[in-house]
């Protein structure tokens, strides 16, 4: 008799178990959704456990390791999530039969979920909101809804600063989004004398980002010409040397209130958008100063060697910039010049878009003194010789503002 009665059991308990299998779907699971992992258990109990979890949206059960997957979505708003594992069976809340429902958990908060309190059904707090309040101005992505969770993550607009989150006892996130941006950082220093009215005037070393995943710190201008001038050059003195690589002149170096090459891609992706003009200041070891403008200046990107784009000039030094439009950059180790038989970059000792090969060289030796050197850093049509120049400046902002 006791025998019987234990294959009825275990009878009863196979025919519930394959009867909620067969709403299942095969070979099927919903990735990216998770709320919680439960193992071991057995597939009466998950569904259980999403019944009773009004954030619960569908359930992957991976029979062979009895383990329960709640997910706070379903393949219905997420098809793209779907994937084929034989491993897994899947099942969405509608799905779920009415017997596995009760009224405390009807009446339970997207965050609560109904025990057997001694005083009778309770809702209690268990899990916060899986849409959380910092999404809007960061990449937060909630990996797990349950109280004591802490979330990493950063703004949208500032990717170098790291936030933290953490799902509180009354079923919230703690909230740090009031540190970011709201909008897209200044991607140069037009924007910061654009945005700021503050910083008109105040000349100095700012951050700018000429795209999400760049950031740079540069020397701003914010004076000259009514200001607004990112500095893309600057040499003040011979302690830094400027004979370099092709790797080197594209990242850039140096130090941004001093001597520094902002780097070929910032280059790029600060004049490929929107027209840009060109000036360059530049001083003799007599202590003259002269300068040149260009309307139109912009730099390619490394698939076709930074190619120089400039025209428009004005000034009072001569245009020494015009016999290198169209060329491409050349360093030490990477000729691209025209002149054969050997590479204008070695032999006049410098890193320039060098034609065959050069009127103008601001990335040349440094001299200390003014010496008549084509090595040199120098703008041949000032003078109409090679002197050397004691400092060198080219600064760039958006044209016809």
């Amino acid at each position: 008799m006791a025998i019987f009665k234990l294959l009825s059991i275990i009878l009863l308990i196979y025919n519930v178990e394959a009867g909620i299998y067969d709403l299942f779907k095969p070979e099927m699971r919903l990735v990216g959704f998770v709320i919680e992992k439960i193992s071991p258990i057995g597939i009466q109990m998950c569904v259980k456990k999403c019944a009773k979890r009004v954030s619960c949206a569908s359930v992957n059960f991976n029979r062979a390791q009895m383990e329960c997957e709640l997910s706070y979505s379903d393949a219905t708003s997420n098809p793209a999530s779907v994937t084929s594992d034989p491993g897994y069976i899947y099942l969405e809340r509608n799905k779920i039969p009415q017997e596995y429902f009760d009224a405390c958990s009807a009446s339970c908060p997207t965050s609560g979920s109904c025990i057997n309190a001694a005083t009778g059904p309770k809702c209690i707090k268990t899990e916060c909101p899986v849409h959380h309040p910092d999404a809007n101005l960061t990449n937060v992505k909630v990996t797990s809804t349950s109280i004591g969770t802490t979330l990493s993550y950063t703004c949208l607009w500032n990717k170098s600063m790291t936030l933290n989150s953490t799902c509180k006892a009354d079923g919230s996130w703690t909230s740090s989004a009031s540190v970011c941006p709201t909008g897209p950082p200044e991607m140069d220093c037009f924007a910061f004398l654009k945005n700021h009215s503050n910083t008109s005037g105040h000349d100095g070393v700012y951050t700018i980002h000429p795209n999400k995943a760049t950031r740079r710190n540069v020397f701003c201008d914010m004076t000259t010409d009514g200001g607004g001038w990112t500095v893309i050059q600057n040499r003040v003195d011979g302690s830094t040397d400027f004979y370099r690589t092709w790797n080197e002149y594209k990242e850039g170096f140096g130090n941004s209130s001093h001597n520094y090459w902002i780097g070929n891609d910032v280059l790029h992706l600060l004049t490929k958008n929107e027209p840009q003009e060109l000036r360059v200041e530049l001083q003799r070891f007599s202590g003259e100063r002269g300068y040149a403008e260009y309307s139109t200046f912009a730099v390619g990107d490394e698939s076709s060697k930074y190619q120089l784009t400039v025209s428009g000039f004005e000034g009072n030094i001569g245009d020494s910039l015009v016999y290198h439009n169209g060329m491409k950059f050349s360093t030490r180790d990477q000729d691209n010049d025209k002149r054969s038989g050997s590479s204008c970059s070695q032999v006049w000792h410098g890193a320039w878009w060098y034609n065959a090969c050069h009127a103008s060289n601001l990335n040349g030796l440094y001299m200390g003194t003014a010496t008549n050197d084509s090595k040199s850093n120098l703008w041949y049509y000032w003078k109409n010789n090679f002197e050397s120049l004691q400092t060198t400046r080219m600064m760039i902002r958006p044209a016809n503002i």
